[in-house]
């Protein structure tokens, strides 16, 4: 039977263009895995990541090649099942790693992978991969803890009157509707206008054939500094994102003396609720202007940050690479307007049932675009902030 054929979204093909460029690479990998530490049986885990599966099409996306172009279609759901490696804590840690750093074959494949871990103890954990074209962080949440509950439910043996689950379909045709209104006109106004007046590229590469062999380094801000911020935060009527975002430009001007430059700004790009509960790419990185005025103060600095963070979420959606399209126009050899990202991530592994213990974790696939990445994260709702 015939497959419906749909075209790739924006964020689909700015992942597209990066997986052409870094080919055979790990780059658009993105890893969870679920610690349970608690005694549970494999085969549970197993039913629960294959209902997530069955439940959500965007992970049962495939792309092929039609004319040139790629498109993707969404295949229908078969059961699979999951391999399962015995070890102990210390040579989990190496196979979490080949795991995550193993690339995709990425035409006519899906694009998901799952192991098992279990120890000795009997306990177990889940490792689940998803291929950027398909999934965010956010959605990488939405896996994670939708397989918490499957689990929750088929112990209980209760699995029926499940919710449906919204289709990333709907996205692409709303994706649609917007290139064809006026305000996709508007905003393409406002981005024109936002950058007729570029600043030096700023990057920390030496060369372009640096490589994007990558580490991470994780940081705990202690919870009497955590406290103290929030605080302060709350005092000044100030979110943390742009605490920590105006903390982290006015550092960067005082070691590179760079009082213009532009980072790279992930932004959710789910504007309602269901899209808040659908899988998918929706994600987008949009590029941000720092301007730094060095005769002002600290709270007036975040002040003009977030002024201008809300005038960009008013045009969020207009694609980022039709902003490097009109750029290139009067400056054809720019690659990219940003070699740093700065994010703050508050996605949180949420189970409805609290019947389970865990923890939960991301694992790095050891490549990266950018030269440098700063993720702010408070995802287990404590606001104990790591970056």
């Amino acid at each position: 039977m015939k497959k419906d054929v749909y075209e790739l979204t924006s964020p689909q093909n700015n992942i597209w263009l990066i997986e052409q460029f870094y080919e055979d690479t790990a780059i658009n990998n993105i890893v969870g895995y679920l610690k349970f530490n608690m005694k549970i049986d494999v085969q549970i885990i197993k039913n629960a990541a294959n209902l997530f599966v069955k439940e959500n099409d965007s992970l049962r996306s495939k792309f092929t090649m039609q004319q040139e172009n790629v498109v993707q279609y969404i295949e229908d759901y078969s059961s699979f099942d999951i391999n399962v490696i015995q070890c102990n804590d210390n040579e989990a840690k190496n196979i979490k790693e080949i795991f995550a750093t193993k690339p995709f074959e990425i035409l006519n494949h899906f694009l998901y992978d799952t192991l098992i871990i279990e120890f000795p103890d009997n306990t177990c954990g889940l490792l689940f991969k998803l291929h950027h074209l398909i999934s965010d962080a956010w959605t990488m949440s939405l896996c994670l803890s939708q397989i918490l509950d499957n689990c929750s439910y088929l112990i209980k043996n209760n699995c029926e009157d499940r919710e449906n689950k919204p289709s990333y379909i709907s996205y692409i045709n709303a994706e649609k509707e917007y290139f064809s209104s006026n305000k996709f006109e508007k905003d393409k106004e406002y981005w024109e206008n936002y950058f007729s007046n570029l600043p030096d590229e700023f990057s920390l590469k030496k060369n372009e054939q640096c490589s994007f062999n990558a580490d991470r380094k994780i940081c705990v801000i202690n919870s009497n500094l955590a406290d103290k911020i929030n605080n302060f935060c709350l005092d000044n009527k100030i979110s943390s994102y742009i605490f920590f975002l105006a903390t982290f430009t006015i550092y960067f001007r005082s070691i590179y003396n760079s009082k213009n430059y532009i980072i790279g700004n992930p932004i959710l790009n789910r504007s309602n609720f269901n899209e808040k509960k659908t899988t998918g790419l929706f994600v987008t990185t949009q590029p941000f202007m720092v301007n730094i005025n060095d005769s002002i103060t600290f709270l007036e600095h975040c002040s003009l940050l977030s002024k201008d963070q809300m005038n960009m979420y008013r045009h969020l959606k207009y694609p980022y690479s039709s902003i490097l399209s009109h750029i290139r126009k009067e400056k054809p050899n720019v690659s990219s307007l940003y070699d740093i990202i700065f994010s703050y991530q508050n996605a949180k592994v949420n189970i409805v049932n609290n019947d389970i213990d865990f923890a939960s974790e991301w694992i790095f696939s050891k490549e990266q675009m950018q030269s440098l990445m700063v993720h702010i994260k408070d995802t287990d709702n404590t606001r104990k902030y790591i970056y």
